[in-house]
């Protein structure tokens, strides 16, 4: 029997994951796996873990699936929350429209992907925001650091798919407008400071141009906060320029940097899945918002090249720190940096810090993303041995 939240199955099968992913675009549902006479207790408890390895690796969702025992006999079921992005099953999205598992396809497709994606909302017509409101100093940097010859804003704007119509999209208003927050709820990173016991003792927000505010943030933290502390400014650079590119400002939120006396984090709504998390760790780039990254890449301040998380970690590295802990969900993600080499590092990517962020898994996320921890470390000892290399060399 089915209807639009429920659904039940004779025997689970790879295809029903088109079922997992319409009830995760819809309103959420459960779907059952057998009867109370279809499985041994150790076979429902067995295929259980499968199925959420299954639904994991395939959709990136946690749902909830339990055995269900009677009578000396087991059943499954799994209870699927409605997902805040929008979930596809082999590159297909699918909806649930009563008790089936509708394929969604031209305009409707692409108005759902549109309110769902984070990744596709500053990519909207702001209306009201003209290009004559652009911030002058942030234009200019961005063309001077791009090589592009100054022209007209309306003009600059259209060679970077910013505006139509006269009116700006939403990641222009973010990177170059002179007042983004008459549009865009908290668009600014602020900085605190804070004491052993927990109490905020200074503060500072930047606000104006995304553009300008990671050299501004570095200005202020250099002077103000971190004169003469041994964090390796580059690194704090790159976090600071991932924050701002990726952060969903759809949110609400601003970006936060903490600075407590052994430490300094920096946190951005708008999370990571666990798979890009593991690909950064590759060299894959996934950008959030791919029009901010485009911009900071033709500046020259981004490399879109996947190699942002492990420069970061060699950068402390060459400064005799432990590498920075990650802690990522879907909706925030954070860098944290230690001054002292007793930091948190033993945690850092580990399968347990991001299961613990998603719930109690039935896997260990442990081997596989430690796998991929120790190929970025490799990755970032070569790094090292190379410039090494090249500094013995140059000292010749």
């Amino acid at each position: 029997m089915a209807d639009q939240t429920s659904e039940k199955k004779k025997r689970w099968k790879k295809k029903h994951l088109r079922t997992v992913c319409a009830f995760a675009n819809s309103y959420g549902g459960r779907l059952s796996v057998g009867d109370t006479g279809s499985f041994s207790p150790e076979e429902a408890k067995k295929l259980s873990a499968g199925i959420y390895d299954e639904i994991s690796e395939e959709l990136d969702i946690h749902p909830h699936v339990r055995s269900v025992e009677t009578g000396g006999r087991a059943y499954i079921t799994m209870d699927i929350k409605p997902s805040p992005d929008p979930i596809s099953f082999n590159g297909v999205y699918y909806r649930r429209v009563g008790k089936e598992d509708r394929e969604l396809t031209g305009e409707e497709l692409e108005t759902f992907i549109l309110l769902r994606d984070r990744r596709a909302r500053l990519g909207l017509l702001v209306p009201g925001a003209v290009a004559e409101d652009l911030n002058q100093t942030a234009v200019k940097s961005f063309c001077s650091l791009a090589k592009i010859p100054e022209t007209s804003n309306e003009e600059l704007m259209k060679s970077l798919n910013q505006i139509s119509d006269g009116i700006l999209k939403g990641s222009a208003v973010v990177m170059f407008h002179k007042n983004p927050s008459q549009f865009i709820l908290a668009p600014d990173i602020r900085i605190g400071r804070f004491s052993s016991s927990g109490t905020m003792e200074d503060m500072d927000v930047i606000s104006g141009p995304a553009f300008l505010q990671p050299s501004e943030t570095m200005e202020i933290l250099s002077e103000k906060y971190l004169a003469d502390c041994g964090y390796p400014a580059d690194a704090l650079k790159e976090a600071v320029i991932n924050a701002v590119a990726h952060k969903d400002y759809s949110a609400g939120d601003p970006i936060r940097i903490r600075i407590h006396e052994d430490s300094i984090s920096v946190s951005n709504p708008g999370g990571i899945r666990r798979r890009d998390l593991a690909e950064g760790l590759e060299g894959v780039s996934r950008p959030t918002n791919p029009a901010l990254s485009d911009m900071f890449f033709r500046s020259g301040k981004m490399r879109l090249m996947g190699t942002g998380i492990p420069e970061m970690q060699a950068a402390c590295l060459r400064n005799g720190m432990n590498p920075p802990v990650i802690e990522a969900t879907r909706e925030d993600f954070r860098i944290t940096f230690f001054l002292s080499s007793s930091g948190r590092s033993e945690e850092r990517l580990s399968g347990k810090t991001l299961a613990h962020e998603r719930g109690k898994s039935y896997a260990d996320m442990t081997d596989e993303v430690s796998g991929r921890t120790s190929r970025a470390e490799s990755r970032r000892s070569s790094l090292l041995a190379a410039e090494g290399s090249e500094d013995s060399a140059a000292e010749k």
